[in-house]
């Protein structure tokens, strides 16, 4: 498992059903595992470090853009949620808006390197 890790807390669900089908999407896990994650823990947790899946990749799937729809899916059901970014094992709670801001510069040191890397092919600067 990576240092960089966003989990999603449910708080609070009127009916946590409601909750397994959104969860079963990003998942593989069994319904009682689900149901068990809802209950007592981290109802998802998204990897925010490489290496991710290739066709995630291809696809420009970004995890971060995961974690924050799912935790919209997850609200949009009637669940009081809370984020939570772990990184070198410490978790902290974060907003939505710190999540949108890591995701933003996620995306600009992506371009960055991807400049670096441009120049040091081409050798322009």
């Amino acid at each position: 498992m990576s240092d960089h890790l966003i989990h999603i807390r449910v708080v609070h669900a009127e009916n946590p059903n409601r909750l397994i089908p959104i969860l079963r999407k990003h998942s593989g896990l069994s319904i009682a595992e689900l149901r068990d994650r809802i209950e007592n823990g981290y109802a998802a947790t998204i990897d925010l470090r490489p290496p991710f899946d290739i066709t995630d990749d291809l696809n420009n799937v970004e995890p971060g853009v995961v974690a924050l729809r799912l935790n919209e899916e997850l609200r949009g059901a009637g669940a009081l949620t809370q984020l939570i970014e772990e990184r070198g094992g410490t978790p902290t709670p974060i907003t939505r808006e710190q999540l949108e801001t890591l995701i933003q510069r996620t995306r600009e040191t992506a371009e960055e390197v991807s400049k670096d890397t441009e120049c040091e092919v081409t050798g322009k600067d």
